[in-house]
């Protein structure tokens, strides 16, 4: 479960030649590369054109900058020059070497996701509440606070700002969560989605989705006005799942035109998906082929789409990793392309980054 929303205000369009994929943009608050933390260099917000594994393939080398073996975490995100990361239930904040920066115990965290340009994360934890963090540069607690409590689990909050607005979404469910038996009813997931002018009064706009499939995942990105949420839905825990998304027009208080992006043949989990000179690229892992191992026989992949989210292609991110992948991020800074991702889940839940850096 692992995810993260965001506006991308400016799009730089680079040729195929020199941009080999699309990630996530980088914060100005620092950067994921030791020589650039050590020099303060700020970064800049990009949006990359889509390409091909061609160019990973002959012009990419892979390095490994952290495999955290403890604390075993859960939900993890890169957070400005720091890795946010939820275990034993509480927020923990890693050096991108893998060493532990700072421990909150203060600050339940099962679910997570950052704002980095306002230093903020938002959380959700088996507290059934979500939390809103806010930092100064220092990463010390400026404030936090309670925004939504409720008897009913909530979780996969996200954040945005638009227009001096920020939006807010969460997930919850009523009834069964996160039903594992293929013959069993599942619990009613519902999508929330509220606004507020102040970080403090939030009122509801609308309920995005509800039905009584596992909602997971879910992304919220804006492009061309347009809000577009996208999510996994799958019957069962670990089972087959498809990537969808739903759009706005009025600025969240109608969602239509829902559609499939990814099908349900394997176990797909949303990471990261980003706004591209041509459409959107989506980044996820899947067990495609190992279908039935989920998280420990899963890849990295990425899928290319046209505007309308219509498939365009997709293909497997050369990770370098024997093991199965729960991918949680994807960012990018210059030519350096970065994954952070749990390796066997399941099994060894090992937290790892990664970097392909292109020649």
């Amino acid at each position: 479960m692992k995810k993260k929303f965001l506006i991308l205000l400016l799009i730089l369009c680079f040729s195929a030649s020199t941009i080999a994929c699309n990630f996530h943009e980088f914060a100005q608050k620092g950067d994921y590369s030791q020589s650039n933390l050590d020099q303060g260099a700020s970064n800049e917000r990009e949006g990359p054109n889509q390409t091909s594994n061609t160019v990973f393939q002959s012009n990419a080398s892979v390095s490994l900058v952290a495999n955290i073996t403890s604390p075993k975490v859960g939900d993890a995100k890169m957070f400005c020059n720091k890795i946010a990361a939820g275990s034993d239930g509480e927020l923990v904040l890693f050096n991108t070497d893998g060493t532990v920066y700072k421990k909150f115990s203060n600050i339940p965290v099962n679910w997570l996701y950052p704002s980095e340009d306002d230093m903020i994360i938002v959380s959700g934890s088996f507290n059934h509440q979500i939390l809103l963090t806010e930092f100064d540069d220092d990463f010390e607690i400026k404030n936090s606070k309670v925004l939504f409590d409720n008897t009913n689990l909530l979780i996969d909050p996200t954040i945005t700002k638009y227009n001096d607005i920020w939006i807010l979404t969460y997930i919850e469910i009523n009834g069964t969560v996160n039903n594992s038996n293929p013959d069993a009813e599942n619990g009613l997931y519902t999508v929330h989605c509220y606004t507020s002018s102040d970080l403090s009064e939030w009122t509801l706009v609308s309920d995005i989705i509800s039905c009584k499939n596992n909602i997971e995942d879910g992304d919220l990105v804006i492009n061309n006005d347009i809000f577009y949420y996208i999510f996994e839905k799958e019957s069962y825990d670990k089972g087959p799942s498809s990537l969808e998304v739903i759009s706005s027009k009025d600025h969240g208080v109608t969602w239509e035109n829902k559609k499939t992006i990814i099908s349900n043949d394997s176990d797909n989990e949303l990471a990261s998906v980003f706004p591209t000179s041509s459409g959107y690229s989506l980044y996820y892992s899947s067990d495609v082929q190992n279908p039935g191992k989920s998280y420990d026989g899963a890849s990295v992949y990425c899928a290319n789409l046209k505007n309308d989210f219509s498939m365009e292609n997709t293909y497997e991110i050369p990770l370098d990793e024997t093991n199965g992948i729960l991918l949680y991020d994807v960012v990018r800074k210059d030519r350096d392309c970065y994954f952070l991702y749990s390796q066997n889940y399941i099994t060894k839940n090992n937290l790892l980054l990664k970097k392909i850096s292109l020649k």
